[in-house]
């Protein structure tokens, strides 16, 4: 993303990116369900720093037509993991893709080995619906970003695939394999109103990232990888 469409946080380049805000729904996904947040890691992967399961965040189908208009992955699954257990994503980090979809490696985050709190699996599943970003949702003046942060602006939680950064502005991430600078891919937001995760006693808990901030991803074709790092 070239710096010269940004001052500051403000976008202010002519051209608006395809993008697509991530809306969750509250009844479990069916078969007939093109996206998916939740359900089960392709490959039961777990986390390396606390050896929970990852959380399937969002299981997208690139192959349907509006989203392989962004060119962000070459497969027809994408899978973004996060770990709601732990503070893996405190430190940037990275997961690559064998041709299967399995997760081949898993690069950085942070190692402490320290699990935060206890998360119920198998995870339950929701579906997920794609909303074109009209002109008013991109970071176009200072205003437009102040909402954001602030969360008032409507629907208050952010998860997005394309487009630009809500805010945080034109920040990049290499490769952890190539080490070329990985293309934006999206936003998993801090969401306390529609994952489906919950405390062994049935208690909702929050996909917490943060005090209420965000992950920016990013992708890599050439090596199936996805960065994430956090951005506050």
């Amino acid at each position: 993303m070239a710096t010269d469409e940004w001052i500051g946080e403000v976008f202010v380049s002519t051209q608006r990116p395809l993008g697509f805000r991530l809306e969750i729904g509250e009844e479990p996904s069916g078969s007939t369900t093109v996206h998916v947040s939740g359900g089960k890691a392709q490959g039961g992967e777990l986390c390396p720093n606390c050896e929970q399961p990852f959380f399937p965040v969002f299981s997208l189908n690139m192959g349907e037509a509006s989203l392989r208009a962004l060119a962000l992955w070459d497969e027809t699954t994408l899978q973004l993991l996060v770990c709601p257990s732990c503070a893996l994503y405190m430190k940037p980090y990275w997961t690559r893709f064998a041709p299967d979809g399995t997760i081949a490696e898993v690069s950085g985050g942070e190692r402490d080995g320290t699990q935060l709190q206890e998360i119920e699996s198998p995870y339950e599943a929701r579906p997920v619906r794609t909303v074109k970003l009209a002109d008013e949702d991109y970071p176009l003046t200072e205003e437009t970003i102040a909402v954001y942060r602030n969360r008032t602006k409507e629907p208050g939680v952010y998860h997005q695939v394309g487009g630009v950064p809500p805010w945080g502005g034109a920040r990049s991430l290499a490769c952890s394999w190539c080490e070329v600078e990985m293309r934006f891919g999206g936003i998993i937001d801090y969401d306390d109103l529609n994952v489906a995760l919950y405390e062994p006693v049935r208690q909702p808990v929050a996909l917490i990232i943060g005090d209420s901030d965000c992950l920016h991803w990013y992708s890599c074709r050439g090596c199936r990888a996805i960065g994430f790092t956090w951005v506050a």
